[in-house]
């Protein structure tokens, strides 16, 4: 079953739907559950698997609640299923309920890749947390997937992304350039200045004037790119990708990252090997 989705205020809603045989459990679950909480709402149940599997095609949730033990196909073979057959054009985060403690189903699960799985009776504080988790980790995706666009793109379309817009100015289109090629030095406003033969206070009002950065700012800006290139590769572990960005300390490169990209290093790279896992279905498909 479908629902119409309603939303409200800025938060861009997740879509949930909640697959389970039982009705009373089921519908305890769409109805109990403070999902606004966690920037989601529920858009459809369903009681099995052919009718969670007809559901997803048409509403493509981002989230999907799922009971292990069902008629017919069980929650497993249920993903097992809607991955084969690629019902939704991006994955869902899947939590699977279990009443199975078994260490075979835990290990399917998360060879399947499933967000979170939880153990019946599950408390009201384990299944938001495990909701928050999925939920976050959609935020993520779709923050990656606007970062990837202009990444590797033009240079115009990351000043774009950036909120600079096209920069006609060549002095700051100069510097710019050379802040991206050695953002991993401590640069000073004077010292590009003195490379691109202006002077640091004529550069400083380019800035001000010409972009919505100041010079330290999008430093930072070109410290976080090369970052989430890094990342993207997965070559590196995150310290040396905090010093190939400039910082002796990863924990506060942590936090830079996470206040300028919106999620953590993890959660980026993590959101990187997604997409990556989708494009590698879509195209086997």
């Amino acid at each position: 079953m479908a629902y119409a989705l309603k939303t409200g205020g800025s938060a861009v809603l997740k879509k949930v739907i909640v697959v389970d045989d039982e009705q009373i459990l089921r519908q305890g679950l769409v109805m109990m559950t403070p999902w606004q909480e966690a920037d989601c709402v529920v858009v459809g149940e369903a009681k099995d698997a052919e009718e969670a599997l007809r559901l997803m095609e048409k509403v493509q949730p981002d989230i999907a609640v799922v009971d292990i033990k069902m008629p017919g196909m069980n929650g497993l073979e249920l993903i097992e299923t809607a991955e084969a057959r690629a019902i939704c054009s991006k994955k869902p985060l899947y939590i699977i309920l279990s009443g199975y403690g078994e260490f075979s189903y835990a290990q399917q699960a998360i060879e399947l890749g499933v967000s979170s799985y939880l153990l019946k009776p599950v408390s009201d504080d384990e299944l938001m947390d495990a909701v928050r988790k999925a939920s976050a980790a959609v935020d993520a995706r779709r923050s990656v997937e606007k970062l990837t666009a202009a990444q590797g793109s033009n240079e115009s379309a990351l000043f774009t992304h950036f909120g600079m817009g096209k920069i006609q100015n060549q002095y700051l289109a100069q510097a710019v350039r050379l802040m991206e090629e050695r953002c991993k030095e401590n640069l000073t406003i004077k010292e590009v200045a003195d490379e691109i033969g202006i002077s640091a206070s004529y550069l400083h009002r380019l800035f001000r004037e010409r972009a919505e950065y100041s010079f330290g700012e999008y430093l930072t800006l070109c410290r976080m790119r090369r970052a989430a290139k890094d990342l993207g590769e997965g070559r590196l572990r995150i310290y040396e990708i905090a010093e190939h960005c400039g910082y002796r300390n990863t924990r506060y490169f942590s936090s830079v990252f996470r206040r300028v990209m919106g999620m953590t290093p993890t959660e980026y790279r993590e959101g990187v090997a997604a997409i990556g896992s989708e494009e590698r279905r879509d195209s086997s498909s």
